[in-house]
């Protein structure tokens, strides 16, 4: 989760909403989706749906939509509404690579992404502007003591007055993955679909598993890949943020071991890679530098290199380049970091990413944020503390002081239950290695769900499907495709 992605105490919040009113939704007409060319094989299109179901024949909201066609019509299924996560990740550009990403579903599915409310396209939640953005990045540490938190939440406190001074209420108020999931049932009755057959990644797990219990009679095939708890994310945020930080330290230090050990495909620290990320980190924090680039000056600080590090871990298959690039970094060429860090669609997906967190879940207060910051930089020293202090939307830790001092309380909540009772089969599929959702995640949601089926990953990645792991494709297909699940048990290596 977050961009690349807890516990005092589990807060159970009383407001439960595990028996929404899906009768009212299904009194909502459905919209009308006029599909236009929007490029090769790519059609796009608007569904107008309700701000508040609560009152659906009032203000509404405009999402953008798009559909790839199936390749073999003759053989098609139906439409598959794909979302990549986040929260905030946007749907309509994930699909519309459906032929790179996704060539063999797409010759049996049309391919449907949409972006959720408040992301991209479908009334972009607003709160700083990019300069805002990269003035706070450009003094971010990558080593910050507990004197720095009074700073973090000052800067927490004014991101949410922002989002609400630039957004406003009323979209900041309907934000959470109950809505969504409302959303997503419009666009399948706009669709002409009987089911909703859904692949979510990442947050787009905890979007299918909301979704297959608020309307578990219209789930068709699911596949649930990279799986949030969705008990820890709604109820106990922060033993979610800290069970977070934590992986990623373990499946960094993996990293670490796979440097040293194949000296031949990572040169960088000769033999001791560690060591000379510390010592990179530590060079740029006393001594940052600043890069100009169309215009524009950036700061390259010890904090842009662990942030660039942090997407180490998330595909084995990038170990290699980006150990090359590391040594490039080390060098002296620091213009290979960090351009991205604050640029425009970061500023969008950091104020979406915070919005729709805030709008999930309830944090206890400021001080147990603090206290749980504290605790997890104890068990993950190298990103733990940096991640808690981070900007907005780093990881979710991040965004702890902004939800606990967030000024827009949800008028809903979906706190439970997760078991989808009443719906079909649904397939999980954990990594066991994954640095943003522990595989323990994905066992936790297999066994929460009444009918489900766990496929694991032994790999490092986050998200199976799709990665250099033929045996999890051809499941997540034989799934999705012919409705087979794969046996109990099934582990699938990595072929690379």
């Amino acid at each position: 989760m977050r961009r690349t992605a807890a516990a005092i105490a589990a807060v159970i919040v009383a407001s439960q909403l595990g028996s929404m009113p899906a009768q009212a939704h299904d009194e909502v007409p459905a919209s009308t989706l006029v599909w236009t060319d929007c490029g090769e094989r790519i059609q796009c299109a608007t569904a107008q749906v309700p701000l508040d179901y609560s009152k659906p024949h009032a203000e509404t909201i405009d999402l953008a939509v798009t559909r790839v066609p199936a390749t073999d019509p003759a053989r098609r299924i139906g439409a598959l509404v794909l979302n990549p996560g986040g929260p905030g990740a946007r749907g309509v550009e994930f699909a519309q690579a459906a032929e790179t990403l996704f060539p063999d579903l797409l010759r049996r599915y049309d391919i449907v992404g949409f972006d959720p409310r408040g992301v991209a396209r479908s009334g972009k939640v607003r709160c700083l502007t990019q300069p805002e953005t990269q003035a706070v990045h450009d003094a971010a540490k990558a080593r910050p003591t507990r004197a720095d938190f009074a700073r973090t939440a000052r800067l927490a406190r004014q991101f949410g007055q922002r989002c609400l001074e630039n957004t406003g209420e009323r979209l900041l108020g309907h934000l959470g993955a109950v809505d969504v999931a409302r959303d997503m049932d419009q666009l399948r009755q706009a669709l002409g679909e009987r089911k909703l057959n859904f692949y979510g990644l990442s947050y787009g797990t905890y979007l299918g598993t909301v979704y297959a219990n608020m309307f578990p009679n219209k789930v068709g095939r699911m596949v649930l890949d990279g799986a949030v708890d969705p008990h820890l994310w709604v109820n106990a945020p922060l033993e979610f943020d800290r069970q977070q930080a934590i992986v990623l330290d373990k499946v960094f230090n993996r990293f670490f071991d796979w440097c040293k050990a194949t000296p031949a495909q990572c040169a960088f620290g000769g033999g001791d890679p560690k060591r000379a990320l510390e010592e990179l980190v530590d060079k740029l924090e006393a001594h940052p530098q600043q890069v100009t680039e169309n215009g524009r000056t950036r700061v390259v600080n010890g904090f842009t290199v662990l942030l660039e590090a942090m997407a180490l871990p998330f595909s084995r298959d990038l170990w290699p380049a980006a150990a090359a690039r590391l040594v490039r970094v080390a060098n002296g060429e620091v213009s290979l970091i960090g351009a991205t860090s604050a640029n425009e669609r970061f500023t969008d997906f950091d104020a979406a990413s915070a919005a729709i967190e805030c709008a999930d879940r309830r944090y206890p207060s400021l001080a147990a944020v603090k206290a749980n910051i504290e605790r997890t930089a104890a068990e993950a020293p190298l990103f733990g503390r940096m991640l808690g202090y981070a900007p907005v939307a780093t990881m979710e830790i991040s965004n702890g002081p902004v939800c606990a001092q967030w000024p827009v309380r949800p008028k809903e909540r979906y706190t439970g239950p997760f078991d989808a009772a009443g719906a079909p089969p649904i397939l999980v599929v954990g990594a066991t290695h994954d640095p943003a959702t522990p595989y323990q995640w994905a066992v936790n949601l297999a066994n929460t769900l009444q009918k489900s089926r766990l496929l694991t990953s032994d790999s490092e990645s986050h998200t199976a499907f799709g990665s250099t792991n033929p045996c999890a494709d051809a499941h997540v297909y034989g799934w999705m495709a012919d409705g087979v699940l794969p046996p109990v048990g099934t582990i699938c290596t990595p072929t690379a």
